[in-house]
């Protein structure tokens, strides 16, 4: 190991580079592994056994996966087959919580009772949720608070089970605290409390969620019973989508049940970014393939200066593999100094994808840090990339010729001997992976040019974004219309706006929106046509403010309430 130390001190700068060059390879490397551990490998993270968690969606006949499902067809399907441990169900939303005298604002999970139970989650305090305390109508409304909001409100006091909160202008008990690192089952998104469905099912229009199949809204997770495969879930749970859409036609025609891995899930952060982490995956192997035929090239060029000194050592005694073994220790020294440098660049790098997400509002709350798992793959990464690059040049060197190097005096031979093939083959490789990397970069800029002229129907310059949620139980319509033209009004007036709208969801932000089922009198949907559409409540001025041209007909006016004949705007795509 001294004698390796002392070979890549006698020319520094070529170490140097080796380095560096490694750093980098591996680090881009790290920085993917960093937000595959984090967004399909623990997407859930505290909870028990995750390879037996599944997601499960209805997917239409034409292939379209809806996010969402009926209270009462997971109570259909939990009833009607003993594949799955257990099924439950969230929807999250914002909450307010009045914890001083100021109301703030948090994020929630609306859960069945069972959740914790499915996932496997103890509580670090208290207890989960009962059966019961998720229906209307339970005596006592409850909730199970985060670790970090129980550390950061409550100065993790044990006696804060027990303690009544207000959650959207009702008194809710804290029943327990929720394991540290555990942050919900939206895949990456920070939950800072549950509470059951109940607490937001009050009498009115959410009441009838607990009864329509019509209504889908709730994200559903299955634990898979032990022994199970997902290949016969999945097989039970068509068996029963399909009874449901013969039984159902009216909501669940020419739909069936998807039993998905939680990576695959069409909702949380896994399905914004698995299509961005497979492409870095692929440029990142790359880069650390070329980085590897880049430093076998430069060993097998420093292995060529020392013919002299290896054939002296080989001519006194010395054997091939002793001379491999000798080679092989200088790579992978120099692979470990590369690996520290690649875990160092990482520390500093695994939050440059943030930088690529337009600004959100939602909770995003991935864990990126190093643990022992990815620093354990990183050394796993390092360790083949110092065989890959190492093990050639060292094995070339081992064959060198005594009686040619030493009549040479010291000099190198021609560069054109066929011995050379191999880093002639190595700069071939490197030119053609180079290549690859800069097409797939060309193809990309050119891609995001195009996507800069793409015309989105809106004018988004100048455009500022606030969000706000009122309680359910805030008051009747009337004031809440009233509170809505109000704060419109205000905000309209404040210094260097020129206009304001109200809209329950924003064009191109990555919460979705509300979707309906739509029927056009006179027109008969095509076999397996979907006829869901996304829909957005909007306020007055909304065209006007984000600049959308009304090309037929009117924009909405505070003529168009409850008491006028109901109204809607749509797109051009729809009208076709």
């Amino acid at each position: 190991m001294k004698y390796a130390f002392r070979q890549l001190l006698k020319n520094p700068g070529l170490t140097a580079v080796i380095v560096i060059s490694l750093a980098i390879g591996i680090g881009a490397n790290a920085v993917v592994f960093s937000w595959i551990r984090a967004t399909l490998l623990d997407s859930i993270p505290g909870a028990g056994e995750p390879q037996r968690l599944a997601v499960i969606s209805p997917q239409h006949k034409s292939g379209g996966i809806n996010d969402t499902m009926s209270l009462a067809d997971i109570e259909s399907l939990a009833a009607e087959t003993n594949i799955f441990a257990g099924i439950t169900a969230s929807q999250f939303a914002a909450v307010t919580v009045r914890l001083s005298e100021t109301p703030e604002w948090f994020w929630g999970q609306h859960t069945l009772a069972n959740f914790f139970d499915v996932l496997g989650v103890r509580p670090a305090l208290g207890r989960g949720f009962v059966p019961g305390e998720d229906q209307p109508g339970a005596l006592t409304q409850v909730a199970v608070i985060s670790h970090k909001l129980w550390q950061e409100r409550f100065e993790a006091s044990p006696g804060v089970v027990g303690r009544v909160i207000e959650i959207n202008e009702r008194p809710v008990t804290i029943v327990g605290v929720a394991p540290e690192g555990f942050k919900g089952a939206m895949g990456g998104l920070r939950m800072d409390l549950w509470i059951p469905l109940a607490t937001q099912i009050t009498d009115g229009e959410l009441k009838p969620r607990y009864t329509s199949r019509g209504w889908r809204w709730l994200h559903t997770v299955a634990r898979l019973q032990r022994g199970v495969s997902f290949a016969q879930a999945s097989v039970a749970a068509d068996t029963v989508g399909r009874r449901l859409a013969q039984e159902f036609p009216e909501v669940s025609k020419d739909s069936t049940l998807r039993v998905l891995r939680m990576w695959d899930a069409t909702w949380g952060g896994q399905s914004l970014f698995l299509p961005l982490l497979r492409v870095l995956a692929i440029v990142a192997g790359l880069l650390l393939l070329l980085v590897a035929a880049n430093v076998a090239n430069l060993l097998l060029a420093r292995a060529q200066a020392r013919q002299r000194e290896l054939g002296v050592r080989l001519a006194l005694g010395a054997t091939a593999g002793r001379v491999i073994r000798q080679l092989l220790t200088e790579s992978m020294l120099l692979a470990t100094l590369g690996g520290l440098g690649g875990v160092a660049l990482a520390i500093f790098g695994v939050n440059f994808l943030f930088t690529l997400l337009p600004p959100t509002y939602l909770p995003i709350g991935y864990d990126l840090r190093l643990n022992w798992t990815l620093l354990g793959v990183i050394g796993v990464v390092t360790l083949a990339t110092g065989i890959l690059f190492g093990v050639a040049p060292a094995i070339q060197a081992s064959r060198t010729d005594l009686n040619e190097t030493l009549k040479a005096g010291g000099r190198t031979s021609s560069g054109l001997s066929p011995r050379h093939w191999l880093r002639r083959a190595l700069v071939v490789s490197e030119v053609a992976l180079a290549l690859v990397l800069l097409i797939g970069m060309g193809l990309c800029v050119r891609s995001f040019a195009k996507a800069r002229q793409v015309d989105v129907g809106f004018d988004p310059h100048g455009v500022w974004l606030a969000g706000f949620r009122l309680s359910p139980h805030a008051g009747d319509e009337a004031a809440t219309r009233q509170f809505y033209q109000r704060l419109q009004a205000e905000a309209a007036r404040l210094p260097g706006v020129e206009s304001a709208a109200l809209a329950s969801w924003f064009p191109l932000g990555f919460e979705g929106g509300d979707s309906a089922g739509v029927k056009v009198p006179g027109y008969t949907p095509a076999p397996g046509e979907s006829m869901s559409t996304f829909t957005s409540l909007v306020s007055p001025q909304y065209f006007s403010t984000l600049k959308i041209p009304i090309v037929s007909g009117r924009e909405f006016n505070l003529d168009d309430d409850t008491k006028q004949k109901p109204v809607a705007v749509i797109n051009d795509a729809f009208a076709k």
